[in-house]
């Protein structure tokens, strides 16, 4: 298989992984199957893609310093999100990949995460003391508990 479609493939999960997303309020989640992706037809040729799929959870604590800046998150290099203060988003991706966020205001932060299937990924977003206004930082949470507890008590979007 070439190149090329291997490529077409990996985007074409991709992008249908990302638009399928976890919604969590409370303790109810409503969960989206997306492992298999049947008969992906390219260039007369057949190809069953399967997908698996890990989900990364991004949340901004409320904080005094930078609240009224919201900076767009960025995926592999487009746009995703409009962090707001006290919120929270996830996003399920195939997996597995390595994806390379970004955020950027006066300066810019990155995070690699080299995703695995049917693994979660808690990400804290915060804000820095920039020159003219703040920067902001990610906290790749190693403590999925700690996470949890402090998305539970932020808005969620859908």
């Amino acid at each position: 298989m070439s190149n090329f479609k291997k490529l077409s493939i990996l985007i074409i999960a991709t992008t249908i992984s990302i638009s399928v997303y976890t919604q969590e309020k409370g303790d109810k989640t409503t969960e989206v199957n997306t492992q298999v992706l049947e008969n992906v037809i390219d260039n007369n040729e057949e190809i069953e893609v399967v997908t698996q799929t890990a989900t990364i959870h991004f949340y901004r604590k409320k904080t005094m310093l930078a609240a009224a800046i919201k900076p767009t998150l960025k995926m592999n290099g487009s746009p995703i999100w409009q962090v707001r203060q006290n919120w929270g988003k996830s996003f399920i991706v195939a997996a597995p990949y390595e994806y390379h966020f970004s955020i950027k205001t006066e300066g810019e932060s990155k995070l690699d995460i080299q995703a695995e299937p049917g693994m979660e990924y808690y990400v804290k977003i915060f804000p820095l003391p920039g020159f003219f206004k703040a920067n902001f930082g990610f906290a790749l949470m190693t403590d999925a508990e700690i996470a949890q507890k402090e998305m539970k008590v932020l808005n969620q979007e859908d």
